[in-house]
């Protein structure tokens, strides 16, 4: 798809409205270490917010506030489970806060998306593990009900090659039987 050079994305434009120097440059950097982290994700804007997508799914976004930054992994297990490595952060279920002169050390960037994809890693092979029980045999669960658009989905992936496919920066499946 052949872009206008001149048009700006949708993070781009989002970034270029923002009327805070501190903000628009920690952003911008978290933008640009996110590129290298999930070089295969689609950038693009969900909740109002810089998002990245991987195999459809949102697994980092970023935004500015009046005070404050925040960092969102888009799922709820991600921030609880490293509660003690975002000691000193104001965090909620879902992300993460921190004031804009002040940006979440790289490191720690790293952290979360793996754990994100980490996340990702363990649906899959629980999906898998369903599958090698016999549950999809013809595509109803135990009880007879149909399994419904989970596994449409992931099979659609699947064939699609989207299964984990464009992730050389972050290695989240990799020491599972599954890494790239």
């Amino acid at each position: 798809m052949a872009t206008n050079p001149r048009e700006l994305q949708p993070i781009d434009a989002y970034l270029e409205g923002l009327k805070d120097p501190a903000a628009k440059k920690t952003l911008g950097a978290l933008r640009m270490q996110l590129r290298k982290l999930l070089p295969g994700a689609i950038e693009t804007i969900s909740y109002q917010m810089p998002t990245f997508k991987v195999d459809g799914k949102a697994v980092a976004g970023f935004a500015f506030f009046k005070t404050h930054c925040g960092y969102y992994p888009f799922s709820g297990s991600v921030v609880p489970a490293l509660k003690a490595q975002l000691d000193g952060y104001a965090t909620s279920k879902s992300g993460v806060t921190f004031p804009p002169d002040k940006p979440l050390p790289a490191k720690l960037v790293k952290t979360l998306v793996q754990a994100r994809l980490e996340g990702d890693c363990r649906e899959r092979e629980e999906a898998r593990g369903h599958e090698e029980d016999g549950h999809e045999e013809d595509g109803r669960e135990e009880d007879g009900r149909e399994e419904g658009a989970h596994h449409r989905t992931r099979d659609r992936q699947r064939s699609e090659g989207g299964d984990r496919a464009g992730l050389e920066g972050v290695d989240a499946c990799a020491g599972r039987g599954r890494g790239r």
